[in-house]
């Protein structure tokens, strides 16, 4: 199935923001995924502390210059001794009856020594100590807040005073440098699915517009006067204008010539249908005459009292060249319909009705269907138009043969068929068919069926014989005339 231009770019930019949201996970995923290594390390760091304090201060116990219990100055030493090589990490002992009893932060990176316990963290590390001490197991907390995550680890010392000791560490968390970078990321990335949607919006409403402005232009004209479209100031889409002046161009002078060559052609075709038409009118005039000549001949050679038969004969002639005449008349002179809205099963039921005694006669079975709603026609005319191809099968129809009308509808077309089971129409006169003087008959002028061609022509419409059938087949097609 094709997509529009529309489709194919809101595809395109659907894809770029599938893109991005990617990217953001990724950048997301990455950030975080640091930041976990970071505490993980940190904890470890915070924890490998408190536990080599923890088994400094339990040698020191064992050994054999010990003091029990040692003073504060000694475990900060302790506790700065161990820290030095620990970058970030502070710490300390804490006492349940004292509190903070020592305090050390060799890697404090700001003026002077740091001396004091955080106060902020002092609860914490109380609660995180007294755990210790009550479980008698090293305990680990993280604590993470706006701008970075703390990390406290306290394990319980040995000896006959209770005492646990600490330590701490920061890692630099969410709105952190590293976080606003990604936070900047994230934004270049929406500003970039925002703009891009709304640029490609823009862009697909310029198009639309101008592309409907030329369609209406398009659809307002006539195929013979095509107009000049206006530059849209699209490249793309001027290069399309362009392209349709120069064709409206082309088309026109097509168009010019056409008509031309259109009227000279309808001009030959009038002269050669003349010519046929005068040579056809003299050979059927001729017999007529010949035959009337023959009579008068014979009726002059009879015995006064006995020409009846000849004059007869005579009159018949006469007949058939006024028939013939008032058929040429009917060809030559224009039609002048009159449209009327007539439903159509009543009105082939009426046109048929008089052949039916010609049918009977032959033993010819004449059938209806006719599934059309009111139509607008010429009744008279298109009337004589169905009979003359009902006469034909008449005529051609062996005795107990079959003749059926048909009357079909769609949208805007009109389809009345004639069909029989006669023999079909000769070879030799197929490509004359409709032409005047093309007659299989002996009796026959030839002239029935140009007739019908010129009734339908008058209408808009067309007659034509339908080949592959049983027996002949003439559709007669009427297009929707508004009345």
């Amino acid at each position: 199935m094709r997509r529009s231009l529309r489709a194919r770019l809101a595809a395109l930019w659907v894809l770029i923001a599938v893109i991005c949201a990617a990217l953001a996970a990724i950048m997301l995923s990455m950030y975080f995924h640091g930041a976990d290594v970071q505490i993980h390390a940190g904890q470890d760091s915070a924890t490998e502390a408190c536990a080599g304090f923890q088994s400094e201060y339990a040698r020191y116990l064992a050994g054999p210059g010990a003091v029990a219990p040692p003073g504060r100055d000694f475990l900060s030493v302790l506790m700065d001794l161990l820290l030095r090589d620990r970058a970030g990490v502070e710490g300390g002992v804490w006492d349940p009856a004292e509190g903070f009893i020592a305090y050390a932060y060799p890697t404090y990176e700001g003026s002077g020594v740091k001396r004091d316990v955080p106060e902020a963290e002092q609860p914490r590390i109380a609660t995180l100590a007294r755990r210790s001490l009550d479980t008698d197991a090293p305990q680990v907390e993280l604590h993470r807040g706006q701008r970075e995550a703390s990390i406290v680890a306290a394990c319980p010392l040995a000896g006959n005073r209770r005492l646990a000791a600490w330590t701490m560490t920061r890692v630099p968390a969410a709105l952190g440098s590293v976080y606003d970078r990604l936070l900047q990321g994230l934004a270049v990335l929406l500003v970039f699915v925002i703009g891009s949607g709304v640029w490609l919006g823009v862009l697909l409403h310029r198009w639309s517009a101008r592309l409907t402005h030329i369609e209406r232009a398009l659809g307002q004209q006539t195929l013979d006067h095509l107009p000049a479209l206006a530059l849209s100031g699209e490249q793309e889409l001027d290069r399309i204008v362009t392209a349709l002046n120069e064709f409206s161009t082309r088309l026109r002078q097509a168009l010019e010539e056409s008509a031309k060559l259109s009227q000279q052609l309808a001009q030959a075709d009038r002269l050669a249908a003349l010519g046929r038409l005068a040579a056809g009118l003299a050979h059927e005039i001729r017999n007529p005459i010949a035959a009337m000549r023959l009579k008068a001949e014979n009726a002059l050679a009879r015995p006064v009292g006995r020409e009846g038969p000849a004059l007869q004969a005579i009159l018949g002639q006469i007949a058939r060249l006024d028939k013939l005449l008032a058929s040429m008349l009917a060809m030559t002179q224009p039609l002048a319909l009159t449209w009327q809205t007539v439903p159509i099963a009543p009105w082939l039921t009426e046109t048929i009705q008089g052949l039916r005694d010609a049918a009977e006669r032959k033993q010819l079975a004449l059938t209806l269907s006719a599934a059309v709603p009111a139509w607008t026609i010429d009744p008279l005319h298109l009337g004589r138009a169905v009979e003359n191809l009902l006469w034909n099968s008449v005529h051609h129809t062996p005795p107990g043969g079959e003749i059926h009308v048909e009357g079909t509808a769609s949208r805007d077309r009109m389809v009345l068929r004639v069909r029989d089971t006669g023999p079909g129409v000769p070879p030799e006169i197929k490509d004359r068919l409709f032409e005047p003087f093309a007659s299989s008959r002996p009796d026959g002028t030839g002239l029935g069926l140009a007739l019908v061609r010129e009734i339908a022509a008058a209408h808009g419409g067309s007659v034509r014989y339908v080949e592959g059938e049983p027996g002949a087949c003439f559709e007669l097609e009427v297009p929707w005339h508004a009345s």
